[in-house]
């Protein structure tokens, strides 16, 4: 797997406010949450530029790309929205997301 750099930018509470380890404990978890999230919808949207897109219904390659739909992702570190790639099917008609499992698409599967 290749590996890269990435920035992210997450809002992290003042230290002084903390007062017990349970608090930190849960600033801690809430810092970490954002950053995973930015970090897997970037993935997602990476992955989304190498689909090829079809349609699931009739398997049509005249395929329109209208806007992103957003989608909700339960992970490990909790619930995650994502924005994905919506198409529309100028054969069948059907309209669905790119990458239909969500996560599923840094698997390849989809």
């Amino acid at each position: 797997m290749a590996r890269r750099r990435i920035v992210i930018e997450v809002e992290v509470p003042d230290g002084s406010d903390v007062e017990s380890s349970d608090e930190a404990e849960d600033a801690a978890f809430a810092v970490a949450q954002q950053a995973y999230g930015q970090v897997l919808r970037q993935m997602v949207d990476e992955r989304e530029q190498t689909l090829s897109a079809r349609s699931p219904e009739c398997g049509g390659q005249q395929v329109v790309r209208k806007g992103r739909g957003g989608r909700k992702l339960y992970t490990r570190m909790g619930a995650v929205r994502l924005k994905q790639q919506r198409c529309g099917c100028g054969e069948c008609g059907r309209t669905f997301l790119l990458c239909r499992r969500g996560g599923a698409c840094l698997s390849g599967a989809c």
